[in-house]
């Protein structure tokens, strides 16, 4: 199976935007799409014969095509005598037919090495007193034989010796001993593919950018990913770090963020407690606690729970509390002698 690739910058291109956002230009673009799909996977270097259109197409499909061939899209060709219509610069975004034959080759090749390779190993296996039963890889206990000194040495068409001096037996040999699909190759036999043995697709990464895209590939694409960790025991603060922090955190005690940070990240299970920069993580830290300061109101006296209780009252609770603010607790105060 191979890949139609199509570039996240398709949606600005000069041609995309020449089709247009109508029903029609939608529709061809669908088309477009379709096909490349159909190409992709009959290998046919972007080319879509006319009896192939009408198939994916039946409605409007000349029309749609022709919408495209004067956006820039597709181009009328003949090959081979067949008329039909061409992808316009296939090979600068897709990969060609005999690209992908090879890298299919390449596949298999790497397949039948590795089945190679379990094959070698089980014949070592055997070779160090481990017998098979015919068919099976059931290992029979009983005839386990454990070498000797004294053993003869083996002839040509004795079994191979433990030191692995001896060559091994053919693929063909081992296929005529255990039968096909036992340790076999699994449709890859001496370097011939089985056409029923589908190879793994490669990934549809793209080779450019396309289609006016401004992005580029990352010259780190195949480079594996910085993998998350946990906080490194005894993490320490750099001279770096305390430049940094001088400069960003004024106010702040490092010391005890500091010793926050490393008690907070050390108890945190799971994946949670895992960050691929904990630098980085440590700065975040440093300013989450300068901007809490900041935001944090200005130091007052000690705060007693009735100071407490007076403050989180609104002015109306404060009235209706003060026997002497009027209403019916003028009585109140006119019993205790104050003036009205």
């Amino acid at each position: 199976m191979t890949w139609f690739k199509v570039d996240d910058g398709l949606h600005k291109h000069r041609k995309r935007i020449r089709v247009g956002m109508s029903l029609e230009g939608m529709a061809a673009m669908g088309l477009w799409a379709v096909a490349g799909s159909w190409a992709s996977d009959e290998l046919t270097d972007g080319w879509v014969p006319d009896d192939v259109l009408e198939y994916l197409a039946p409605i409007h499909g000349g029309d749609l095509a022709k919408r495209l061939e004067s956006a820039g899209l597709w181009e009328r060709t003949v090959r081979g005598g067949e008329e039909g219509w061409q992808f316009h610069e296939w090979s600068s975004h897709q990969p060609s037919k005999d690209r992908v034959l090879a890298d299919r080759a390449a596949a298999a090749d790497r397949q039948q090495r590795a089945r190679d390779r379990a094959r070698a190993a089980r014949e070592s296996r055997n070779r160090h007193g481990v017998s098979h039963e015919r068919g099976a890889e059931a290992v029979d206990h009983d005839d386990v034989r454990v070498p000797s000194e004294e053993a003869p040495e083996s002839t040509a068409t004795a079994a191979p010796s433990i030191d692995g001096d001896a060559s091994l037996p053919s693929p063909t040999d081992i296929d005529a001993q255990i039968g096909p699909g036992h340790g076999g190759s699994h449709g890859v036999r001496h370097g011939v593919t089985d056409p029923s043995v589908t190879v793994p697709p490669t990934r549809p990464d793209p080779t450019r950018t396309s289609y006016g895209s401004n992005k580029s590939v990352s010259a780190a694409s195949g480079a594996a990913r910085k993998r998350a960790t946990r906080l490194p025991e005894g993490f320490a603060v750099t001279d770096e770090m305390k430049t940094w922090f001088v400069a960003n955190c004024p106010g702040i005690d490092g010391r005890r963020e500091h010793e926050r940070f490393t008690d907070y990240w050390t108890g945190i299970g799971g994946a949670k407690g895992t960050k691929t920069d904990w630098v980085a993580t440590w700065r975040n830290w440093m300013r989450k606690a300068a901007d809490d300061q900041r935001a944090r109101p200005a130091a007052r006296g000690p705060m007693t729970g009735a100071n407490r209780f007076h403050n989180d009252q609104t002015d109306e609770e404060r009235a209706r509390r003060n026997p002497y603010a009027g209403g019916k607790n003028a009585i109140i105060a006119s019993r205790t002698g104050a003036s009205a």
